[in-house]
């Protein structure tokens, strides 16, 4: 397994797989073995139903595998299968009560129901506030792990925007969680981007997005952020022109006394 977190690391997820595959063949009632094969199934050839066959297959051989819980959590919620992931939460809770992780897989499902599930308004705003409460039970146990502080400000800037949008408070929390996870991690771009859709920021919002293609030029999220920034900006370029042709139309190229 070893071998296998190395090639995890650097991103080699063909190798592990093909690696994880030769292992199984050999220690074919392995856990660990089938929770890092799930994992490469859903991050790697985006398969949910490969990922949750090998988590439910890591839990039948120990039924308190850690990665098996993460994958079998993560491929449900995919599938927004979300009252399943949730039930694999409350296991994953009682097991591990001491860890931040089973809190923020909590979190990030009931995230994920409240933008893409079939609830009422008043269900998501429950939702997403029983998000943040789980979210800060998790920063209780671990205040450094930034991908807590990451959707703590996610969170904080759905409800801002949804909910209360003049709420200066939330856009505040958000900014604070925001700096404090680039404090611990100033080169992490998910954080990064978070900070460039702060209200406050937005006449630096595109050199800010910007910076995070310059260090991670693959990045899907600032693109598609910048390229949504600039197609906006370009609309209210349009919109101007076609209103200011309309003022030249009405007032210079109309006679006074006709009727339009």
């Amino acid at each position: 397994m070893e071998q296998v977190q190395l090639l995890f690391d650097a991103g080699r997820w063909q190798q592990a797989g093909e690696l994880l595959l030769q292992n199984l063949q050999l220690y074919p009632q392995e856990a660990e073995l089938y929770a890092a094969h799930g994992l490469v199934q859903i991050n790697h050839f985006k398969d949910a139903k490969g990922a949750e066959e090998a988590a439910r297959s890591a839990l039948r051989y120990d039924e308190t595998n850690y990665r098996a819980y993460i994958v079998l959590n993560g491929t449900l919620a995919s599938q927004t299968r979300y009252d399943e992931a949730l039930a694999v939460c409350d296991t994953f809770q009682e097991l591990y009560p001491h860890d931040s992780q089973p809190y923020l897989c909590r979190a990030w499902t009931e995230l994920g129901q409240m933008q893409y599930g079939s609830l009422s308004r008043a269900r998501r705003k429950e939702v997403i506030d029983a998000a943040a409460e789980h979210i800060a039970q998790a920063r209780g146990i671990d205040p450094t792990d930034v991908r807590l502080l990451e959707l703590s400000a996610q969170i904080e800037q759905v409800i801002g925007l949804q909910w209360s949008e003049q709420d200066k408070d939330r856009k505040k929390r958000a900014q604070e969680f925001i700096d404090q996870g680039l404090a611990l991690d100033p080169q992490n771009s998910s954080l990064k981007i978070l900070d460039a859709q702060q209200p406050s920021k937005s006449k630096q919002s595109a050199q800010m997005l910007a910076g995070v293609l310059g260090s991670d030029p693959q990045n899907a999220d600032a693109q598609a952020q910048l390229n949504l920034m600039l197609v906006l900006r370009l609309g209210r370029i349009i919109m101007s022109s076609f209103w200011v042709l309309i003022f030249c139309y009405v007032h210079v190229a109309v006679p006074r006394g006709t009727a339009i």
